[in-house]
């Protein structure tokens, strides 16, 4: 085919352009201002902040809610930054608030903020390391048919399965941190382990499934792990941000 002819198609059968995925966007801001807290620093808000996910829910935090990105396990900070570091603040002023209140489900608050994360530019691997996170070591609830108090917020809530991440600290840098964290950021944030049968794509919904698998196997073999002086989980750490 000549260049001309070449030329001509391109101009009449254009190439269909990649859509460029849609997670949500943020109301501006977040206003207010840092505040020293205990046990870390708070991030306290002067007017409300909202988020507009991908499927059209508002999530909003009020101003005068008190936030410290305590809802992300602690012990992830050091691998691939705190909460209130660069691009994360966002996302972790709607979760924490969320995370506190629980007036939705854990799911979908966790989920959201994997959408917060992303809309705000934080990179595929990163954000979903940081939901795998959340959603093996987080917090956990139940909603039991919510009613609305008179001031408009929900009650009836029950809490159930929120797992204590420095308990669990050894096992995690044993088993599954490295493994994902690595298969993650290897893979651009495609693959999420690598098994017999090949590769396990990091959809959203297989990281859900991971979570839950990687609590069962920590509830059975945490103690033995915690006991293991090899398994220091800032060793670890250290080795992998090198």
């Amino acid at each position: 085919m000549s260049k001309a002819i070449l030329f001509a198609f391109c101009i009449f059968f254009p190439l269909p352009a990649v859509a460029q995925l849609y997670f949500g966007e943020f109301g501006g801001g977040p206003s207010g201002e840092f505040r020293d807290g205990d046990p870390w620093q708070e991030f306290v808000l002067d007017k409300e902040f909202e988020f507009l996910d991908p499927n059209g829910l508002r999530w909003a935090t009020p101003s005068g809610a008190a936030v410290n990105g305590a809802s992300i396990p602690p012990m992830f900070w050091s691998l691939i930054g705190g909460p209130f570091t660069g691009k994360y603040l966002k996302a972790s002023v709607i979760h924490d608030y969320y995370v506190v209140n629980r007036t939705r489900t854990a799911h979908d608050t966790h989920r959201n903020f994997y959408y917060g994360m992303r809309a705000n530019g934080v990179s595929s691997w990163q954000a979903k390391t940081m939901y795998w996170a959340v959603r093996t070591f987080g917090a956990d609830w139940d909603l039991s048919r919510p009613v609305a108090k008179q001031d408009g917020q929900a009650s009836n809530i029950n809490i159930s399965g929120n797992f204590d991440p420095q308990q669990y600290s050894a096992a995690i840098a044993r088993q599954s941190l490295l493994e994902v964290a690595r298969n993650l950021k290897t893979s651009d944030g495609e693959t999420l382990r690598m098994v017999f049968g090949g590769p396990v794509e990091a959809t959203l919904d297989a990281i859900d499934d991971d979570a839950f698998a990687t609590q069962r196997t920590l509830a059975i073999y945490a103690p033995l792990l915690i006991n293991d002086s090899n398994s220091d989980f800032k060793t670890v750490l250290f080795n992998f941000s090198g």
